[in-house]
């Protein structure tokens, strides 16, 4: 059950190793392990190989998920603001239509103070009845 040392290779950099080809190497490592196919001398360096395999791999997992979170709460956040233009876009467009249906009155004007007159009658002298001026549109209270 002996083998030939395979030559020294650097280990690679997590971000060199692809997800699916550090998991692929990793049950390579482990089946040969099960099969007693590995040397003695191997084995720790084998299964050094396998746990830093394996931490990459949950490094990239990690990292993925960060992202996707991160892309997750970008589209929450977009959807949201599309909603509110929308919300705002349909009020405006409520409001304009209700002024073209309903358009603005003029602002009601303040009926004459009789004192306010300087050439009205002086407060002791005899007082006529009020004279009911026409009411006009804009004085409507609807």
């Amino acid at each position: 059950m002996t083998r030939d040392r395979a030559p020294s290779v650097p280990e690679p950099e997590p971000d060199a190793v692809r997800y699916a080809a550090a998991v692929a190497e990793i049950e390579q490592l482990l089946a040969s392990i099960d099969r007693d196919e590995v040397d003695l001398d191997e084995l720790s360096t084998k299964i050094e190989r396998a746990v830093n395999l394996l931490a990459i791999c949950r490094a990239k997992l990690k990292a993925t998920e960060a992202r996707v979170t991160e892309v997750l709460k970008n589209l929450a956040r977009d959807e949201e603001a599309a909603a509110e233009a929308d919300t705002n876009d349909a009020e405006s467009a409520a409001a304009s239509s209700a002024e073209a249906t309903f358009p603005k009155r003029a602002k009601r004007r303040k009926k004459p103070d009789p004192s306010d007159d300087p050439g009205a009658a002086s407060p002791d002298a005899p007082k006529s009845p009020p004279s009911n001026p026409p009411i006009t549109d804009d004085e409507l209270p609807f």
